[in-house]
């Protein structure tokens, strides 16, 4: 694992008999999709994700922490019930959730509103679950797309879906009172290795954002 404050899922995994020690010790676990983690991908094709620069952040602050990013590439919010459940479980001293999910939604052919509506059903029974043990959840936002390589129609099309969604998040969030970290208005085109994906620039900018959420 290397580092003492930081733990991807998949060692735990690979080591699970190992490391319930450390388990037990997991303050923030960090969920969502591949702007969180590539759990699921071999270590090669890993792109560093905000988790990994977030317990340094918090060092910072002087909030000593250890972080697990439990984040899978490709997947969707309505994963997100069934990966929180197993982390409650998994991580049952985590004092905070770190929930990010909605990009791949969004690349549903139907209508804005019937999608953003749907992720934010899935976030909201995540929330509760968090709610539920004691814990607190901190939502991420959905970036927008890099419009490097993308026509002007592209990105606006891509860019108003988020723009939307975002909206509909934040008004959630404020009647739930619950945490929002807004990353997109923070990230720019040159902070993104591809269309989608933040570079190491962008991942510390989504790093320091959460840092600043928790207490």
């Amino acid at each position: 694992m290397g580092k003492t404050n930081f733990m991807n899922l998949i060692d735990c995994e690979d080591n699970l008999p190992l490391t319930l020690e450390l388990r037990k010790k997991i303050d923030v676990v960090c969920v969502g999709d591949s702007i969180t983690g590539y759990n699921n991908w071999e270590r090669s094709s890993w792109i560093e994700t905000y988790p990994e620069f977030l317990a340094p952040e918090l060092d910072k602050r002087e909030k000593k922490m250890v972080v697990a990013n439990c984040g899978m590439a490709g997947e969707l919010s309505d994963d997100g019930p069934m990966r929180v459940g197993r982390f409650l479980k998994m991580f049952p001293n985590s004092n905070y959730f770190v929930i990010g999910y909605g990009a791949n939604d969004l690349g549903d052919y139907r209508s804005v509103n019937t999608v953003s509506k749907e992720i934010i059903e899935h976030l909201d029974e995540m929330v509760d679950m968090v709610l539920e043990r004691g814990k607190k959840p901190i939502l991420l936002n959905v970036p927008n797309i890099n419009s490097r390589g993308l026509t002007p129609l592209e990105v606006y099309r891509f860019n108003e879906k988020r723009k939307t969604h975002n909206k509909n998040l934040a008004e959630y969030c404020v009647g739930k009172k619950v945490g929002l970290v807004d990353i997109c208005s923070k990230l720019k085109d040159e902070h993104f290795v591809d269309n989608l994906h933040p570079n190491n620039i962008g991942a510390v900018i989504i790093a320091r954002a959460v840092a600043n959420s928790i207490d």
